[in-house]
């Protein structure tokens, strides 16, 4: 089965759609010193994933200015990805609370936030599973409801609950709010990849990707999409263009491995597995690459014994 794209890096869809939002424009540039705040000092210790560092900063710049809502805003955002890197369940359990307080203040001072709805329904489905999260996205498309970014972060929750005919809907809500929303068009096709349409998810992907053509994500989906539909040809094109855009990527080089075996490109074969095993952070996979290699070499064996 392919991979879904609702936990599989993209970030902002994860944790409610619109969760970096606030730190967009925020971050260093080469060349560029950004001026020394506290707010800047959280997003430069984001960008290094120092979670800690970021909530301290953070929190200082709460300190001098309590009304400072891209700060809060970010804070919570610091202590939910810090809870998905605690050492154990209880000191990720503390941060969420402390992640759905700042969200929860946040929304005491301004009530029509979307993205500390959209990030607060998360957390609830997170922690208390599919009816509080359930109840908070209906609260959030109810609030906006002419927000297809709410729609389509609540089709994103329904998915990772298993619901993807619900999910399907929601997609669909948001498409016809706006029919070229990239986090729409994504979730719908998300849901009909779960259930087996896949046609009508492929033209959700490329839909995607006529607004946003440099997402690894999609491309490497419909590289598999394309591949398990026969149509090799169409799945190298787009395995290629997402090497391009992250020519390190494992999983991207294997899946090139497989569409260049078929064609009988077995060279092609034998370069992507060796990158794919080099690459691998997981000695179970990289074994699995090496297994790879030794019988792709044995077919170029076989085929130079042919000749």
């Amino acid at each position: 089965m392919i991979a879904l794209l609702s936990r599989v890096g993209l970030l902002a869809i994860a944790l409610g759609l619109s969760a970096l939002l606030a730190l967009l424009g925020c971050g260093r540039k080469d060349g560029v010193a950004p001026i020394r705040s506290h707010f800047n000092l959280g997003v430069a210790h984001f960008d290094d994933q120092q979670w800690d560092a970021a909530a301290a900063s953070y929190r200082r710049a709460l300190s001098e200015d309590p009304s400072d809502r891209r700060a809060r805003f970010n804070l919570a955002v610091t202590l939910e990805l810090a809870a998905r890197d605690a050492a154990d369940e209880v000191e990720a359990a503390q941060l969420r609370t402390q992640s759905a307080e700042e969200l929860e203040e946040l929304l005491r001072r301004h009530p029509d936030d979307l993205r500390a709805m959209l990030n607060l329904a998360a957390l609830a489905g997170e922690q208390d599973g599919l009816d509080a999260g359930r109840t908070k996205y209906q609260s959030a498309t109810e609030a906006h409801p002419r927000s297809a970014e709410a729609f389509a972060a609540y089709a994103s929750f329904l998915l990772g609950q298993e619901e993807p005919e619900d999910s399907a809907d929601q997609a669909q809500r948001a498409l016809a709010i706006d029919p070229g929303s990239f986090a729409g068009n994504v979730a719908l096709g998300d849901a009909k990849l779960a259930l087996g349409d896949l046609d009508t998810a492929a033209e959700a992907y490329e839909t995607a990707l006529r607004t946003h053509p440099d997402q690894p994500v999609v491309l490497r989906t419909l590289a598999r999409l394309e591949f398990e539909r026969g149509r090799a040809e169409e799945a190298e094109v787009y395995a290629r263009r997402a090497l391009l855009i992250d020519p390190d990527a494992p999983a991207v080089h294997r899946l090139a491995s497989r569409i260049a075996e078929q064609q009988g490109a077995i060279e092609s074969a034998v370069y992507h597995t060796w990158r794919a095993r080099d690459l691998s952070s997981s000695p179970e996979q990289a074994e699995r690459d090496r297994q790879t290699l030794s019988r792709l070499y044995g077919r170029l064996t076989t085929a130079s014994a042919a000749e």
